[in-house]
């Protein structure tokens, strides 16, 4: 059997590679946008997987480039988008967070709407952080956090 055996029409291809072709770039903010469907939150979307094996499902696409990629994303862990761009897919935008993390970082605060992180010095090491947590009135960046634990 060679390809003479082959369905006629467009070839396979990888989700991520769908994903890649259906963005443009915007100058601006080095965002890479999907231009396809959305979810009603305004997360890009995409179907992956095999009707044939039955694992076809729709997935997020800053989740499928993150995984094609980068690497893994871990159990209970969630993609951030540093830029705040829902849509946006360039893997420079994207982090790995704990779900505990992810939502820290969206957490609403009085009067201010949703925070996207903070860029201050850490007043404990003096590191720039884009993520500086509020414990009990202070201000710890992620490292030192972690250090104390």
């Amino acid at each position: 059997m060679g390809n003479d055996t082959m369905r006629p029409g467009p070839k396979p291809t990888y989700a991520h590679q769908r994903v890649l072709l259906r963005t443009r770039h915007d100058e601006a903010t080095g965002c890479w946008v999907w231009t396809g469907g959305v979810t009603s939150v305004g997360y890009g979307q995409v179907v992956t997987g095999s009707v044939t094996d039955g694992s076809r499902k729709p997935d997020k696409v800053h989740r499928v480039v993150y995984e094609a990629l980068i690497g893994p994303i871990p159990d209970r862990h969630d993609v951030h988008h540093r830029c705040g761009n829902r849509r946006c897919v360039n893997p420079a935008h994207l982090e790995v967070l704990s779900h505990s993390d992810h939502a820290f970082v969206h957490r609403p605060r009085i009067g201010t709407g949703r925070d996207y992180g903070i860029t201050e010095p850490c007043p404990r090491c003096g590191e720039i952080d884009w993520y500086v947590q509020r414990y009990d009135g202070r201000r710890r960046c992620r490292a030192c956090r972690r250090a104390t634990r």
